[in-house]
Order: structure tokens, then sequence, then C-alpha cells
């Protein structure tokens, strides 16, 4: 069984601060096998939807910050709202009155269940929980060796990591 939002394709966001309404859950005693959803990392809701954490393999994704900063730039369109560009953004980010693109600056730290940036213990105690959770941090910039490393650490065959490259662009 593979966990699955009952609306949308993702697991974050206010309305999801107590309980993640995922197919299936209104079933007792449903046991999930796979967490592959976008969501904000919450150990504590991953492990009671999962079950015996000692059965489970924690993988997670990450990519260069600054890719990610131009991906959302052009997914959510601040420019409309800021009437600016991304470089003239850039410059200027310390003055942000709206704090939107402070939340897309550092979206691989909110994935990660981080809530204030700037509280540099708050953010080394999640890289410190980064590193005891997960069994396996790929690197989207290194995807290949990253899918060989998952490949090993679930003694898969080659043949289980074949995959297509879809909806990318030029960085």
């Amino acid at each position: 069984n593979i966990v699955v939002p009952r609306i949308g394709h993702q697991l974050q966001g206010p309305e999801y601060e107590d309980v993640w309404p995922v197919v299936g859950d209104d079933y007792a005693n449903i046991t999930y096998n796979i967490f592959c959803v976008h969501s904000k990392f919450d150990y504590q809701k991953i492990s009671n939807l999962m079950g015996d954490e000692r059965r489970s393999t924690y993988i997670t994704m990450i990519r260069n910050p600054v890719d990610i900063f131009v991906s959302a730039w052009g997914y959510y369109k601040p420019s409309v709202s800021y009437k600016m560009t991304i470089d003239e953004y850039a410059r200027n980010i310390t003055n942000d009155p709206k704090k939107e693109g402070q939340r897309i600056l550092h979206r691989l730290l909110s994935d990660l269940g981080v809530e204030n940036y700037f509280d540099q213990d708050e953010v080394d105690n999640k890289i410190k929980e980064v590193e005891k959770r997960f069994h396996l941090v790929m690197i989207l910039e290194h995807f290949e060796e990253s899918l060989i490393l998952m490949k090993n650490l679930l003694c898969w065959e080659p043949e289980d990591i074949k995959n297509l490259k879809l909806n990318s662009r030029v960085v």
C-alpha cells in the first residue's frame, strides 16, 4: 500500500497540522509500505503512518537551494506580486516586506520541518535529526549516483532503478 493524499498531491500546509488525510486511513489496521509524497518532514507523523519503525527505511532527496529558488520563482510567479525580476529580487532580498521570497529561499529547510530559518539551534538540531533518521539522503544533482546508493541500500537489482527524465528544465 502506498500513502496517497485524499486531496491534492502533497501533505503540507496549515490544513495538515493535526492529521494527514490519506486514502485508506478510514480502514482499521491498514498498513502502508511506501511513503513517497511531498510533505513537510515530521518523523512522528510518518512513523505513525508507516507502523513499525524498525521495518521502515527513510530516504529523501535534496536539491541545490539556488536551483530550488529559481524553480520555485518560476512556478509560484512571485514576480507578479513583487513587480521585479528574480535578479532584482535577489539584490533586495533582505528588504522583503512580504517574506514570500524568504519562504521560497528557505524551501529546503521548510520541507525538512524547520519553522524558524534564522534560529541556528533549530537548524542545527534538524541537521542532527536528518543524520539520525534518514538511511540515505539522495542529491538531485547526483541523481544517477544516488540511485545506485539507493539500489544498494534496498538490495535491488539494476533493472529496479530504470527511470525517465520528465518535466525538467535547463538551469
